[in-house]
């Protein structure tokens, strides 16, 4: 009776501790929205995200001609876009069940808008205008940190591969890059990557959007199905795994690009990732996940 009678005290114990972990989880995740700018940048990005024409499949298989022909019917676009993307950004979240809906065609947008990027440096590159080349593809990584910005979890993931297309389009090229040309791209990719919120703070906004959209129970129910009596299982992928991956591999080609430029300085190869700093990085990358700085050998 009395074992009974203990047990039943450690579950109503066990079951206080969850709600009030929960509930302090569940407050946590409905503070603080995100102060817009204004003008906001991602409001332009928006305007041309829906107005843009589909890609151009396989575009570099394609003639100089058809290139030429796509990009004259999105110069438009890629004008206006190119205005705001100078200008502060966030993605303005909107926390009810309709906001995925409304923002799947903006996403769509964005990623043709990127794909016009790419296949502008596509056509520079062939007629051998290297730094034009390198400006499109920044402005595709530009484009990429404009569509994440401050916003949920699939926005990142948009916008970050937007950000290493563009990026992938530099290292392609990264032999036949000058010095100059090295630290411009490293400062630029360093500076928005300083601009950019922490994960924990992407994630403190996504579950404030679950909350808002499936309820304080709902997401108790959350906590407790799938960190308290299932940890194994974390949903049909892993999230903050994929976050933090995306911001890894951006940081070994950010390190990449500014090895490049010690190179071309120095007529030698850096020893180790601390020799970059200053002079080509102000700080040494840090693995997202482990906090510990990433070493050349990982950016090969």
């Amino acid at each position: 009776m009395k074992s009974s009678r203990r047990v039943g005290l450690i579950l109503v114990a066990m079951t206080v501790v969850v709600f009030v972990v929960s509930y302090a989880l569940y407050q946590r995740a409905k503070a603080g929205s995100v102060e817009l700018p204004n003008p906001n940048g991602y409001d332009q990005m928006r305007q041309t995200a829906l107005q843009i024409r589909n890609r151009l499949e396989d575009f570099e298989q394609l003639p100089d001609s058809h290139l030429e022909a796509y990009l004259n019917e999105c110069e438009r676009e890629l004008t206006l876009l190119r205005q705001g993307l100078p200008l502060p950004s966030a993605v303005p979240v909107k926390f009810n069940t309709n906001w995925i809906t409304t923002q799947l065609p903006i996403m769509m947008g964005a990623r043709n808008l990127g794909h016009a990027l790419a296949a502008e440096a596509e056509l520079h590159k062939r007629r051998g205008n290297l730094d034009e080349a390198v400006q499109s593809a920044l402005d595709l990584v530009r484009l990429g940190f404009v569509v994440g910005n401050r916003g949920l979890v699939i926005d990142f993931l948009v916008g970050t591969a937007c950000e290493i297309q563009g990026v992938r389009i530099i290292t392609n090229s990264l032999e036949d890059l000058n010095l100059n040309q090295c630290k411009t791209v490293t400062e630029i990719l360093e500076s928005m990557d300083m601009q950019r919120e922490s994960p924990d703070s992407l994630f403190r906004r996504e579950k404030r959007w679950a909350v808002a959209t499936g309820g304080f129970l709902e997401y108790v129910k959350g906590i407790v199905e799938f960190k308290s009596l299932r940890p194994e299982r974390s949903g049909p992928f892993d999230s903050q795994g994929l976050v933090n991956t995306r911001l890894k591999d951006l940081r070994l080609i950010r390190m990449r690009i500014a090895a490049q430029a010690f190179r071309l300085s120095n007529d030698r190869s850096p020893t180790n990732a601390l020799e970059l700093v200053p002079v080509f990085l102000k700080e040494a990358p840090v693995d997202p996940e482990t906090s510990q700085p990433l070493t050349l050998e990982q950016a090969d």
